[in-house]
């Protein structure tokens, strides 16, 4: 939600399997639904803050990046706005009351176009190259993973930390233990395998996993004891 803006609509999809399971709960959730959720952003409370940038001095090679269209564009918008003021514009006239004012804005708003237009294209030109990520899985290195995956839950101490989650879910209202199990579980999960997954996400990479499970009956039973886990039943995991 915090890359989201007002205006935006996002259309998100849970699937079972992260949702309420092959099981659903009936009657309202049947077996194996995928969630939709329809988020949309109308109004943000509060004041918002536009970020300030400060814009440097443009090298000649920066300023090549300003191309003729771009300057056309920005004429065109100074002589139409121009025209208006001459034409006796009533909101022009208000804001900009003397021509020494109006030539001031006029030539602020054309600077600031130039600017942020240089900003973005110096920014995506300079802009570092992403750090190549983990190696695509084979069935081999999968199945290793997944051994890597399921000792780790059976360290002691990821063990105890797991189970006090679930029973501190399990104190609270009996009716939301289980979107409760879900909620807390998936991050301590994710946390807790951090090292092992070596930046892969932990959904991600179980549906990476998942693709070799026609292959190797292993993978598939133990990515099921993941996802069952990610439910927040551990149970065949520690």
């Amino acid at each position: 939600m915090q890359l989201m803006v007002v205006g935006d609509k996002w259309e998100m999809y849970i699937p079972y399997e992260l949702a309420y399971g092959a099981a659903g709960k009936p009657p309202k959730i049947p077996a194996a639904a995928c969630l939709v959720f329809v988020m949309e952003i109308c109004k943000i409370k509060g004041e918002t803050t536009p970020k300030a940038i400060v814009f440097p001095e443009w090298t000649a090679e920066q300023l090549a990046l300003w191309l003729p269209k771009d300057q056309a564009a920005v004429d065109s918008w100074r002589d139409a706005r121009t025209k208006k003021y001459d034409g006796g514009d009533a909101g022009l006239l208000e804001k900009y009351p003397t021509r020494e004012e109006f030539d001031a804005w006029l030539e602020k708003q054309c600077k600031a176009s130039k600017d942020k237009s240089l900003w973005k294209r110096t920014r995506k030109k300079e802009a570092a190259p992403k750090p190549a990520g983990p190696a695509p899985l084979t069935k081999e290195t999968a199945r290793a993973l997944l051994d890597k995956v399921l000792a780790t839950f059976k360290e002691p101490a990821n063990k105890d930390k797991l189970l006090g989650v679930i029973k501190e879910c399990e104190e609270g209202d009996p009716a939301q233990a289980g979107m409760m199990k879900m909620m807390k579980l998936m991050p301590a999960v994710q946390e807790m395998l951090t090292p092992v997954l070596e930046g892969r996400e932990l959904m991600s990479v179980g549906m990476e996993m998942q693709a070799f499970a026609a292959e190797d009956a292993s993978i598939a039973a133990d990515v099921g004891k993941l996802m069952k886990a990610m439910q927040g039943d551990i149970s065949d995991l520690v």
